[in-house]
């Protein structure tokens, strides 16, 4: 196991690779005094962060098997957020995202997730099913936002678009949503099934 403690780009705007193959890797804060210009995880049997993450201009982009972030996450500069996971992805309810880039999931592990998610008119999208843990706000100012699986909960989803195009496949097949509201969108579609509670 690879344990990481309080990360910072303070030498220098550069990006930490990381490549554990079948390891553990786990971080605390990663770029909590001095953003890191990207983080790279390459891969991992299981990925943990248990404290705030911050990177500029190249982004996060993480390969690995079950991936967990208990703290908030932020990217600067156009960095965008892409997590490719074979097991399950969990979002702490204090692991809201705010970003300045796209966030995308799409690896073929289930995800489960407390957490909002904010970006400057760059889209968000989930290619496996979605089980929320607490009401989540979504957030894209402009951007696309797409659910290529079904989102459940008994929880409350929220999502402001603004001119974007929100896509869902299945809302609450699994668990009904306590409600979904849709603030704003330029096309809104449902490819399937819709439940949610009353």
């Amino acid at each position: 196991a690879l344990s990481l403690h309080n990360i910072d780009g303070q030498a220098g705007d550069y990006r930490l690779t990381v490549d554990a193959v079948a390891g553990t890797v786990a971080f605390a804060t990663v770029g909590a005094t001095t953003p890191l210009s990207g983080l790279r995880v390459t891969s991992a049997a299981i990925l943990s962060f248990s404290g705030a993450v911050r990177a500029d201009d190249q982004g996060i982009d993480i390969t690995a098997g079950a991936v967990s972030f208990s703290g908030a996450i932020f990217t600067t500069s156009s960095g965008t957020m892409e997590v490719t996971n074979s097991g399950t992805l969990s979002f702490a309810n204090a692991a809201d995202l705010t970003l300045d880039g796209s966030f995308t999931q799409n690896g073929t592990g289930l995800v489960t997730s407390g957490a909002s998610i904010s970006t400057t008119g760059d889209a968000v999208s989930f290619l496996r099913a979605v089980t929320l843990t607490e009401d989540a706000l979504i957030s894209t100012a402009n951007g696309n936002v797409t659910y290529s699986a079904d989102v459940s909960g008994d929880f409350l989803l929220t999502v402001t678009a603004g001119d974007g195009t929100v896509n869902f496949a299945t809302v609450g097949a699994a668990t009904p949503l306590s409600g979904l509201l849709v603030t704003s969108a330029f096309n809104l579609s449902f490819a399937g099934a819709v439940r949610a509670d009353a």
